[in-house]
Order: structure tokens, then C-alpha cells, then sequence
């Protein structure tokens, strides 16, 4: 028997509402050759009897008595993965029907690609939003917003089996940011990038997780990003200030000094002067609008963090430690208006 292109991982548990649609939509794939591993990942509701009931030779189960959790499911899956791709779906969400062809032609055609993600049309608890989540398409934008957060989606990559094996797939050691550390050393490999289409359905709920859990979350995550910019500049670099640039310019916080916002702009600049050195070192001459764009964005988050009555004076501070290209007079102006 001809082995698949790709193998779909699918891990669910107790999710009976959801995943019916959630296979149908990879049963659906204008891309044939596939398998679909599902891991029944100890569910206690209806979800074994509703994947059973699905009817394709292309559908293999893997029913896990005991509740082991997704790191252990996912590892499980990459080992019994037949596919040259793997694809990642979670039991909520849905692919449209170009997704697996569309991202698996990339694989194909860019041998330095090692990962391709998509952009997420976002759903919220089955209720359609409007709003559409991207991430970089291309492989230096992606190592850029690597140093802050995740640069692919999770539920929406298809990456090389081989190299994820080589890795040891994902660690245990960063539950809740599995994904972000996986691709932070999956990037020394090779290029991940993301198509611009929405490929994918994400459903992102409404319960979120809890307090204790949403801590836990974050502090694994700027342990990730405090990881990959000590990296970059060769040292260590200070714990408020990664909270701050990885988490807090994505969440309205407001400094209480300006000098907590004058070390974000300085860790920020180093962090961008480095990125282009060692690009150009790599890959040749740098140039990506993507990463200036992005930069130009933080530095506007950063800004807004500040009290209204501090800003004029963080503009100044930004005019004088920025670069030159990535803060022009225009741009400057636009800042004062949004004050």
C-alpha cells in the first residue's frame, strides 16, 4: 500500500460537539492523499463513538485509555505518522477545503521551507467573528516575531516529519507554549512561513482557561522569548523587559515609569540592530518590509502603554534611540495624532 503524503494529526478529548465537522472538513480536502491519525486521547463523553462512525479506509484511531494530555498525544501521533507531512488540526476547528493542497505544494516547491502555517478565520464558540489572524509569509518574518511569540499557527501548520522527529518532537518542559518552543528550535532548521489566505476555521471559545493556568501560560512563554532574545544578543537580557515585549504590548498594559519604558525601547532597538546583522551574516543583504513594519508597530504599542501624560515625552525618547528607516517624520506625526 502506497503510503500518504501527509498525516493529519488529530488529538481530541471530550469533544463530541465538534468533532464530526472537524473530520469532515479533512475527509473534504481537495488533497486525496492523506491519512487522518486520530488520538482518542481518553475522552469521556461521545467523541470515540461519533470517530468511529466515520466511514473512510483513510481514518486510522488511536483509542488512549487514560487522559495523557496533548504533549503526550501529539509525540505519540509524530511516532505513528506515516505521512512525509504532518498537519495539525484540533478538534474544534475545520480546514477549508485548499488548505492541505495549498500548504503541501509549498513543502514541495521550497526545500528550505521546514514548516507553512495559514492565516485563522476566528470563530467564537460557533459563532462566526469577522476577524482574521495572520502571521508572517516569509521566513525572515517569521524569525523575527519568533523572538516575541509563536510566529506560525499551531492549528494550521503542516510540517516536515523528519525534522520534527530529529528535534524529539515537543517537550514537556513548556506545557501551554509546547507549540512556541517547538518552533523556536524547529527555526534553526530550516524557514517557516504562513500563507496569507485563511485556511483554517479556529474556534477560540468562550471559557478561556483559568487564572492560575493563564500565569503559568505567560510565564512559560516569555521563558521561550527571554530564551531566543538571549540567543540573539549573546546575553542575558532583563525578565521585565521580555514580559513586556512579548506580552504586554499585545495587552493595553500601562507602565508605571518611564524609565520600564525607556529599557523596552532600547532592548527592542538592540534586539532589531542584531536581527539585521545577523541575517545579513546568514542569508545576504537583509531587507524585509514585514520586520520594519512590525517594529514600527511595537514601537507604537509601547508608546501607547505609556500614561497620556508621559507620551510626548517616550516619543522623544523613541526619536533618539530608534533607527533611522524604522521611525520616519511621518510616522512620528501619525503617533502624535493617536495621542
Amino acid at each position: 500500500m502506497r503510503e500518504p503524503m501527509i498525516t493529519v494529526l488529530l488529538p481530541v478529548y471530550n469533544a463530541q460537539e465538534s468533532v464530526r465537522r472537524a473530520i469532515d472538513s479533512i475527509l473534504s480536502q481537495s488533497y486525496r492523499e492523506i491519512e487522518l491519525l486520530v488520538i482518542n486521547d481518553g475522552s469521556q463523553d461521545r467523541s470515540l463513538d461519533i470517530i468511529r462512525s466515520c466511514d473512510d479506509p483513510r481514518i486510522r484511531v488511536i483509542d488512549l485509555q487514560k487522559n495523557g494530555g496533548l504533549i503526550a498525544a501529539l509525540n505519540l501521533g509524530i511516532k505513528a505518522a506515516r505521512g512525509e507531512f504532518i498537519a495539525r488540526q484540533d478538534a474544534d476547528d475545520e480546514s477549508f477545503p485548499m488548505r492541505l493542497e495549498s500548504q503541501c505544494q509549498v513543502l514541495l516547491d521550497e526545500p528550505n521551507i521546514v514548516a507553512v502555517g495559514a492565516a485563522l478565520r476566528i470563530v467564537k464558540n460557533g459563532n462566526p467573528s469577522g476577524e482574521v489572524w495572520r502571521y508572517p509569509t516569509s521566513a525572515v518574518g517569521a524569525r523575527w516575531q519568533a523572538l516575541f511569540k509563536t510566529p506560525v499557527a499551531h492549528s494550521a501548520v503542516v510540517y516536515r516529519r523528519r525534522q520534527i522527529v530529529a528535534l524529539g518532537g515537543y517537550s514537556d518542559d513548556f506545557r501551554y507554549a509546547e507549540d512556541y518552543e517547538l518552533w523556536s528550535r524547529l527555526g534553526e532548521t530550516g524557514g517557516i512561513r504562513s500563507l496569507e489566505e485563511a485556511l483554517v476555521k479556529y474556534d477560540v471559545g468562550l471559557g478561556g482557561i483559568s487564572r492560575a493556568k493563564a500565569e503559568e501560560q505567560r510565564a512559560v512563554h516569555c521563558r521561550i522569548a527571554k530564551a531566543n532574545m538571549a540567543r540573539l544578543l549573546n546575553g542575558d537580557v532583563d525578565s521585565s523587559v521580555v514580559d513586556t515585549l512579548a506580552i504586554g504590548v499585545d495587552r493595553d498594559e500601562v507602565f508605571q515609569e518611564l524609565s520600564e519604558y525607556a529599557r523596552a525601547i532600547e532592548c527592542l532597538v538592540r534586539l532589531y540592530q542584531r536581527f539585521v546583522l545577523v541575517e545579513q551574516d546568514k542569508y545576504g543583504e537583509f531587507s524585509s518590509q514585514q520586520v520594519m513594519t512590525d517594529l514600527g508597530e511595537r514601537f507604537r504599542k509601547l508608546i501607547r502603554m505609556l500614561p497620556y501624560k508621559m507620551r510626548l515625552r517616550g516619543l522623544r525618547i523613541l526619536r533618539r534611540m530608534a533607527p533611522t528607516k524604522s521611525v520616519s517624520r511621518a510616522s512620528m506625526v501619525r503617533m502624535l495624532c493617536q495621542m
